[in-house]
């Protein structure tokens, strides 16, 4: 899932549903969103990758922020 994120460019405002890297809940993340209004964010650090996926923004970011 990662990879496909590889090629979205990192400057220029992504189409609808293609991954992007972006800041939730503080943290920098990789959002795919998907056609059902859930997004899928996947937040690495070191060896381990989370992976939040929700309809609501703000929740994500909640639960984003209490990941170290």
């Amino acid at each position: 899932m990662v990879l496909a994120g590889l090629f979205a460019p990192k400057t220029a405002t992504p189409p609808p549903n293609l991954p992007a890297f972006t800041t939730v809940g503080g943290k920098q993340v990789f959002a795919i969103a998907f056609p059902s209004g859930e997004v899928d964010y996947l937040y690495a650090i070191g060896d381990v990758l989370y992976d939040v996926r929700s309809r609501d923004p703000a929740l994500a970011g909640q639960v984003l922020a209490a990941f170290p």
